[in-house]
């Protein structure tokens, strides 16, 4: 944001965090005259940009509008500015000694804030507010895989190692195994051997799923950015610097380029269907579908419910008499194994 703003103040934030980044946008506008047409003009002007973002978005401040009163025309003006880009502010307390709703709170209408109080000022003539905005981003999974370091690996040690085991005994001896205990010694004596000269380390890995727009070529060109950034940092070499760069540049243009096309094709396909398109776009900022809100319930009466539930028609069926059943000769007797072509033909209908 290039503009130079009159009727107001703002600072802008973006805050990158584990969960997703954050944009904190704090604004100031002076009390000492009532907010005119410029101040709403410029206010929406810094929305406009900040809610494409794909971000999580907190606007917080002093803009000395009574909000105590919502039918005061500034005060209405103002709400309905909110409205209209889909965000609410979560003040309900007077904020200032002298009274009113000055210091505000707004996030998108679909954030929850937690633990929002005010506390009455002292040393200052604005209240402190304090308050837990829950991220609308999952959190990071990880995983733990097992690795060796086997570019680390003394082959001829391990050669001359191998050569002493059991594996190079005589082929006398060897004739008396079974296929399946010569698998077995294979197996243990290698695996036994790279566990004294090769030990496994613990590797923390983030699990991150694989965008939707990501394809074949994405795959083809990160493999080659990635095989010309091992290279250079093996090197150290300027040459290898600058083609793993270039090569590096050209894989966030292709990215982008997927990106785009894949959500312009989404968005067209859902033109006529207003449910759907706003679906699209709502993951296009990346935002969830699913509410952030609590339960209305607990797991402790979930399951009273059940009980009840369950006792009511146990209760209305106490009297009926029992079932009867038709007697068949049919017998299920008939199985055969289920096949890859029969699992392959059961996923692809089902997708």
């Amino acid at each position: 944001m290039n503009e130079i703003f009159t009727t107001l103040e703002a600072l802008c934030l973006s805050i990158a965090t584990p969960r997703g980044p954050v944009t904190l946008l704090t604004v100031y506008r002076l009390g000492s005259s009532s907010p005119n047409g410029q101040f709403f003009d410029e206010l929406s002007s810094i929305l406009e940009i900040l809610i494409t973002w794909n971000s999580q978005l907190i606007i917080l401040g002093d803009f000395n509008i009574h909000l105590e009163e919502p039918t005061l025309r500034d005060s209405a003006r103002f709400l309905d500015l909110l409205s209209q880009f889909g965000l609410r502010q979560h003040i309900t307390q007077p904020t200032h000694k002298l009274g009113g709703h000055l210091d505000l709170v707004i996030t998108s209408d679909d954030d929850q804030v937690d633990d929002l109080t005010v506390t009455p000022p002292t040393l200052s003539d604005h209240a402190v507010i304090n308050f837990t905005l829950p991220s609308i981003h999952l959190q990071p999974i990880h995983s733990i895989r097992m690795m060796r370091g086997w570019k680390s690996l003394d082959t001829q040690a391990f050669n001359a190692a191998l050569r002493d085991s059991l594996l190079f005994s005589s082929s006398t001896t060897l004739d008396t195994f079974t296929v399946a205990q010569l698998f077995d010694l294979y197996t243990s004596t290698v695996t036994s051997l790279l566990d004294t000269m090769l030990p496994r380390r613990k590797v923390w890995t983030r699990l991150r799923p694989l965008a939707v727009w990501f394809d074949a070529d994405c795959h083809r060109l990160r493999r080659r950015t990635r095989c010309l950034e091992r290279r250079y940092r093996r090197t150290k070499e300027p040459s290898d610097r600058l083609a793993w760069i270039a090569q590096l540049r050209a894989l966030h243009h292709l990215y982008h380029h997927k990106e785009a096309a894949h959500w312009e094709k989404l968005v067209s396909r859902n033109a006529k269907n207003p449910r759907r398109l706003w679906s699209s776009i709502s993951g296009l900022l990346g935002q969830t579908s699913r509410s952030t809100e609590a339960p209305s319930f607990t797991a402790n009466e979930f399951l009273q419910m059940l009980t009840d539930k369950i006792d009511r028609l146990h209760a209305s069926t106490a009297d009926a008499p029992p079932p009867s059943f038709t007697p068949t000769s049919t017998v299920f007797d008939g199985f055969r194994p289920i096949t890859e072509a029969d699992l392959r033909l059961v996923f692809t209908s089902a997708t």
